[in-house]
């Protein structure tokens, strides 16, 4: 079988390059830079610190919308919003699936049945209508601010312990994360030094740095059906994962009370009751539990790393603008107070604390790429077609540094998200962080509250300064890959009490 292994890769680049001079003079594409048979433009990718910047240049040249072929893979990049507006929202179907990759298949339970990776069918929008259903009502009761509130403690506790001692708060911030979303989507909590939160941790950061370099099998499909470490590393965390979501999931359907819901899977089974009730009985599409068992791994997936990412860049950023760090503190100290216990009653009071959440949120966006889309047929934009199965990009971060949006958009200016009255103005025209159109996040409620008073509890008891050591102009820099993930930095802590 080794033997005849490249004879079979050779015809299928062979087949591959074929198929791409048929699509090439079928098409008129959106312009581009020049591909290479079989290569595409990877050679031209090959190297860079980053893509989404790489893109930003590309746009200088070719426009908001342009093309690339990753290998043999047609890609378009959207690096306007006008083009996002264009695509997502107008022709939200045609360009609302996914494509259909490795990666894709390695991190689903149950292949095709995951909210963030599965194609567009009656089961997908059953899902995302009753995840949507469960997170509004959790983001709006006190379970979700209790546990914040309770979490917050271990976290404090946890920044006491260096005195004032310059640390690296990034693994802080992941477990009491991570510890805010295992107890919201399934009710347990973890020590710092649980084993199995330190595997799973770890399979996660081990994930990103292997998703950040990008799986050549997703360009290349015939390549899955080699050796692999780092897939097969992926499936056996993956296979972990899936038993604990099946036992959270029996246990709370084995102990669901719909008058007592007191996290997300609770709420989850009393949405799905609502919503089958409502059926009658007329049950024309039906979720099994690999379903359920894909939005608890969604939901949990999606709240961590995002989460811990952007409070990583608001401690960082403030600590290397103190004035900012100061208006923070003042705007608390004024609306709730440094001894009084934050909930969500003060929210409304705290606006310039969510600006400076945002703005880092805008600078600095998670995930500058998104998760890429991919056309469901051949669809019209502009003077252009766009043929079936052609993956989408948008350029968050394109959108976020649009000098014609954003005045001098490399700045960290918390205050251009307040209106004249200091007040959060409405969401910039230019402002994605969570996505949008059939495919925006359906975590966003819950992830705009718990961002929201996670950064307010923090700063509350809490000035961070740049280690006695640093140089005078305490700066960040960006780890390279598909994540925009700060390198690791020392901060120090100091309490305000």
């Amino acid at each position: 079988m080794d033997g005849h292994l490249p004879y079979a890769l050779g015809a299928v680049l062979l087949t591959t390059y074929l198929v791409y001079r048929a699509t090439k003079k079928k098409y008129k594409l959106p312009p581009g830079p020049r591909p290479w048979p079989v290569l595409g433009n990877l050679l031209e990718l090959k190297g860079v610190p980053n893509m989404w910047t790489t893109f930003s240049r590309l746009a200088e040249t070719y426009g908001d919308v342009f093309t690339l072929y990753m290998g043999p893979q047609c890609t378009v990049v959207l690096n306007s919003m006008e083009s996002i507006r264009e695509t997502f929202l107008k022709k939200s179907t045609e360009f609302g699936n996914r494509p259909d990759t490795f990666t894709g298949e390695l991190i689903t339970i149950g292949h095709g049945k995951s909210i963030a990776f599965g194609q567009q069918s009656p089961q997908w929008k059953l899902q995302r209508k009753i995840s949507h259903a469960a997170l509004r009502k959790y983001a709006t009761g006190m379970p979700l601010e209790r546990l914040l509130q309770d979490k917050i403690i271990d976290f404090h506790k946890s920044i006491d312990m260096e005195g004032e001692e310059p640390f690296d708060i990034y693994p802080k911030l992941t477990l009491m994360v991570y510890n805010v979303m295992a107890s919201m989507v399934m009710g347990k909590t973890f020590e710092a030094d649980d084993p199995f939160i330190i595997a799973f941790i770890k399979d996660v950061d081990k994930f990103n740095d292997t998703f950040g370099n990008g799986f050549m099998a997703d360009i290349y499909p015939i390549l899955k059906y080699l050796p692999n470490k780092s897939a097969t590393r992926i499936k056996a965390s993956m296979r972990r994962t899936g038993d604990w979501m099946q036992e959270t999931w029996d246990e709370h359907k084995a102990n669901f009370n719909p008058d007592e819901c007191t996290d997300f899977v609770y709420y989850l089974l009393a949405a799905k009751e609502e919503m089958e009730a409502e059926a009658g009985g007329d049950h024309k599409v039906v979720l099994d539990d690999e379903h359920f068992l894909n939005i608890l791994s969604d939901i949990f997936s999606a709240g961590t790393d995002t989460s811990r990412i952007t409070l990583c860049w608001v401690v960082g950023l403030c600590a290397q603008y103190p004035d900012v760090q100061a208006k923070i503190h003042e705007e608390i100290d004024q609306a709730v107070g440094r001894d009084t216990v934050l909930g969500l009653k003060h929210r409304p009071f705290l606006p310039y604390t969510e600006a400076v959440l945002h703005e880092a949120m805008r600078l600095y966006p998670a995930a500058p790429l998104g998760i890429p889309r991919a056309t469901t047929e051949d669809v019209e934009l502009r003077s252009w077609t766009i043929p079936a199965g052609t993956w989408v990009l948008p350029n968050i971060w394109a959108l976020h540094h649009d000098p014609d949006e954003w005045p001098e958009p490399d700045k960290f200016i918390p205050e251009r998200h307040l209106d004249e009255h200091g007040k959060l103005a409405p969401k910039p025209n230019s402002f994605l962080p969570f996505a949008t159109g059939r495919r925006v996040c359906v975590g966003e409620s819950v992830a705009k509250v718990e961002l929201h008073l996670l950064t307010a509890m923090i700063f509350q008891h809490y000035t961070f300064l740049p280690p006695p050591d640093a140089s005078s102009k305490f700066e960040i820099d960006l780890v390279e890959g598909l994540i925009c993930l700060p390198k690791p930095f020392k901060i120090v802590a100091k309490h305000r009490d």
